[in-house]
């Protein structure tokens, strides 16, 4: 699952560190004198100075959000587009920290490195936090990708692909002390493995999805090409429903078994979906009985590999099931789509939106003020929080200073901070270095 962008050295092979910090110290004093240079032009490069190595991120930017989840002890939203997240209380319908975001990788609830107060713990003193599963933490490779809530059980999964990992709402902890598993080696996943973990070629047990196998997808799984993509929960019902793509299965959570013997459904060949469709599968081309979903910009929720994210409102009894930037509402209570199908665009909303108002009106001033604020972290990499991912002393500036706690820390190992690459390993870490020198130098540049 995990593929880092660079290889380690073979084992045995040292490492010339001489002339690794020879590097450094060319890529400090090219960095120093690019910020001289751009200092010394400032009056003459107009609106070109003004150019950013940040990059603000909302819950849609980059076709997010990318998964969210929602807490059925506290009914708190959480939304996530890669490493940033943003927290919405549906009892108060207001966002938490006035929408402000924060980053898995540096909460102390998240990385085991890092203390609930915030404070760097490479000693893992405190011990809370998610496990890494063969090198992947749930906020590398672009973060989590799907989650779910299971309120008859108070637990909330969060998985990074097929790699999962619990929390235990009752508890206030991490299930298995942190440690995740792949569905795809689940016995209440995969028919070929039992409940214990070992193989069952036979199917004796019975348990698990069964694979789908309809038009483009052959012998398609929950955890096929990087899946699960999205899930949601219907308590009413007593289902969860996961979904890779437009093919979803739903757990029973009263059978604590899977719906249907584990058979999966399309949702584009659905006519709870698809207005074209009736809901006892025959083609209805003229949309007579006129149940499913109206498209927005040619976007259906199953267009191009989605939906991407849903979630539940357990206050309001809502389900929203977005592609996307785009997304429409399950109405649990009267079992039909709001708005008469009709979705609308995050950006667009008020609720999401600080520059525009409930209305719908445009509010450039934030008048109003209620919505989300950007994440702004670099775009190379994630820095939980900082204007640059390179601003490693966190004082809104990148500069010499930095490079000094950086090359400081690439010698002792105790500050996952310059963990540049993710894999959890920084105490000398070439890779971790070629990563964090064009944000520094980019920082610097601008």
């Amino acid at each position: 699952m995990k593929v880092r962008q660079l290889t380690k050295s073979a084992q045995g092979k040292k490492v010339n560190y001489v002339g690794l910090f020879s590097i450094i110290a060319i890529v400090a004093v090219s960095a120093t004198l690019l910020s001289l240079r751009l200092a010394s032009h400032q009056d003459q490069q107009g609106t070109e100075s003004e150019a950013s190595a940040t990059q603000e991120s909302y819950p849609w930017t980059d076709n997010g959000p990318k998964s969210v989840w929602v807490g059925s002890v506290g009914n708190i939203a959480t939304i996530i587009n890669g490493d940033a997240g943003w927290k919405f209380k549906q009892k108060e319908k207001l966002w938490e920290k006035n929408g402000e975001p924060f980053t898995l990788k540096q909460s102390g609830w998240w990385n085991k490195e890092i203390k609930k107060d915030g404070t760097s713990d490479p000693g893992k003193t405190e011990g809370f936090g998610a496990e890494p599963y063969e090198g992947t933490y749930p906020w590398t490779n672009g973060g989590p990708t799907c989650a779910w809530t299971s309120p008859k059980n108070k637990k909330i999964s969060v998985c990074n692909g097929e790699i999962c990992w619990q929390w235990d709402e009752a508890k206030s902890n991490w299930s298995r002390n942190g440690s995740a598993v792949k569905i795809s080696e689940s016995g209440t996943w995969n028919r070929k493995i039992k409940k214990d973990g070992t193989d069952d070629p036979n199917e004796t047990e019975g348990i698990g999805i069964r694979p789908f196998n309809h038009g483009n997808y052959i012998d398609f799984k929950p955890w096929s090409d990087g899946g699960p993509t999205s899930a949601w929960t219907n308590d009413k019902d007593n289902l969860i429903t996961v979904c890779n793509k437009e093919v979803c299965w739903t757990w029973d959570e009263v059978a604590n078994d899977w719906y249907d013997d584990g058979k999966a459904y399309q949702i584009s060949k659905s006519g709870y979906w698809n207005k074209k469709i009736k809901k006892n599968g025959e083609d209805d081309p003229n949309e007579s009985e006129g149940f499913g979903v109206n498209p927005l910009d040619g976007i259906y929720p199953w267009s191009d590999s989605g939906p991407t994210s849903a979630w539940e409102n357990y206050v309001d009894k809502l389900i929203s099931i977005c592609n996307g930037n785009v997304c429409w509402q399950w109405d649990v209570e009267n079992e039909k789509w709001n708005n008469g199908g009709t979705p609308v665009k995050l950006s667009d909303s008020g609720w999401w939106n600080k520059e525009i108002k409930k209305d719908g009106t445009p509010d450039p001033n934030k008048t109003e003020g209620f919505g989300v604020e950007p994440y702004t972290g670099s775009s190379g990499g994630g820095s939980g929080g900082a204007s640059n991912a390179a601003d490693l002393t966190g004082d809104g500036n990148v500069n010499i200073s930095d490079f000094g706690y950086f090359v400081d820390k690439y010698k002792s190992g105790d500050d996952s901070k310059i963990d540049f690459d993710g894999d959890g390993e920084y105490k000398k870490d070439l890779n971790d270095f070629t990563q964090f020198a064009p944000l520094y130098i980019e920082g610097v540049e601008n």
